[in-house]
Order: C-alpha cells, then sequence, then structure tokens
C-alpha cells in the first residue's frame, strides 16, 4: 500500500513538471513584440551601449554598468522581455565622480525609490498611484507647452543594489507604458528622459537656534 502510494506521488510529480515544462516552452515558442521608447528611435545610430537586464541579477548589477558607461562618457540603453514584449529605452545617468550639478529647466518630475514615488523627503505614495501622477504631468505639460521649449519629463529611478532585476523591470514597464500614455495625451513632441540617479528632495535645514545672551 506505501508503495503504491510512493508511485503515486511520483506520477503526480512527474505529471506536473511537464506540464510546467511544456507551459515554458510554449511561452518561448511565442513570438516576442519588440517595443521602444520615442527617445531610443531618435537616438539609436549613435552607438548606443546596450545592457540586457534579462542577464543581470540586481540593481547593484545594473549600476555597475550605468557607472561604467556614464564615466567612459557613454549613453546607455536598455532592453528586457517581459510578457512576451521585449522593451527598449535610453537610460540616463550621472558618473559617480561628477562633482558639478545637474540642472534640468523647465521640467516636471516623478521621483521613484524601491517601488515609492516620493513628493519630498518624507512623503510618498505607492508606485501603483503611478497613473494620477502622470494625469498631473499631462495637466502641467498642456498649461505650460510651449513649441520652442517643450518642457521636459522627468523619471529619477533609483533601488537599494540588492534589489532584483525583476523588480526593477516591472517598474520600468509601467514607466515605459506611462510615457506612451503620456504622449498620445499630449498629442505634441515631449522630452521624456529616464534617469537612474537617486533624486529625493532633502529635509529642510533645522531651524537657528537664537543666540544665547
Amino acid at each position: 500500500m506505501k508503495r503504491l502510494y510512493f508511485i503515486t506521488l511520483g506520477l503526480l510529480f512527474i505529471f506536473n513538471s511537464c506540464s510546467e515544462f511544456e507551459h515554458e516552452n510554449l511561452q518561448n515558442l511565442e513570438p516576442t513584440e519588440k517595443l521602444y521608447s520615442k527617445r531610443f528611435l531618435e537616438i539609436q545610430d549613435q552607438n548606443l551601449s546596450i545592457i540586457d537586464l534579462d542577464v543581470l541579477d540586481n540593481y547593484c548589477d545594473l549600476r555597475s554598468i550605468l557607472d561604467a558607461n556614464s564615466c567612459d562618457h557613454r549613453l546607455s540603453a536598455i532592453k528586457f522581455k517581459l510578457e512576451n514584449k521585449q522593451y527598449h529605452l535610453v537610460a540616463y545617468h550621472t558618473c559617480p565622480d561628477f562633482r558639478g550639478v545637474s540642472c534640468y529647466f523647465r521640467s516636471n518630475f516623478i521621483s521613484i525609490y524601491n517601488d515609492s514615488i516620493f513628493k519630498d523627503y518624507k512623503t510618498k505614495f505607492s508606485i501603483d498611484y503611478l497613473d494620477k501622477k502622470i494625469d498631473k504631468l499631462v495637466e502641467d505639460s498642456q498649461l505650460s507647452y510651449n513649441i520652442d521649449r517643450p518642457r521636459n519629463n522627468l523619471f529619477f529611478i533609483d533601488y537599494p543594489d540588492s534589489t532584483r532585476i525583476s523588480e526593477v523591470k516591472i517598474t520600468l514597464k509601467k514607466l515605459f507604458e506611462a510615457n506612451e500614455e503620456l504622449e498620445s495625451k499630449i498629442q505634441k513632441p515631449l522630452i521624456n528622459w529616464m534617469i537612474f540617479d537617486l533624486n529625493i528632495p532633502p529635509p529642510p535645514p533645522p531651524p537657528v537656534l537664537p543666540d544665547l545672551e
């Protein structure tokens, strides 16, 4: 009886493993739709250094490559596959050796750190709030649009080094789709930037204490 029990368990395990293997193979056989950001298409002939996220393990791996490319004055692009779609986008990043100040004039921005959208140093929202933030960008862009100087929309992205690259890919997919939505709603030229740097407004300085007499 015990032998029959183990045989049955073994057959169930084999059947389940074969089903999962077949499902994975079917997914791999499905054609991959390639999607490109508008910025990627505009500058793809400029010898971009393309980083394949699918061969990386964590955000530290990505940051190391971005550091090396930016310090070598090379512009990075990112590609990754998710749900049988392959996404391509341009990744801006500041070399860690840079000692200047990056200025972004006439810009709206969204700062994302570890799957949270930060309004300031202490106010944050879930990444699921991204749709509402995009609607606000649409409103701001329409109000301030100037055909000679279109407003920049900046998406700052950063994660702890140990974050799995699979989590980063999900956020990038949401941002890619948000960019597409933003451009389709505005129906005018826009400059959308994906910037892989931390950009959370710092806390205010402490109040000045009165002089003691």
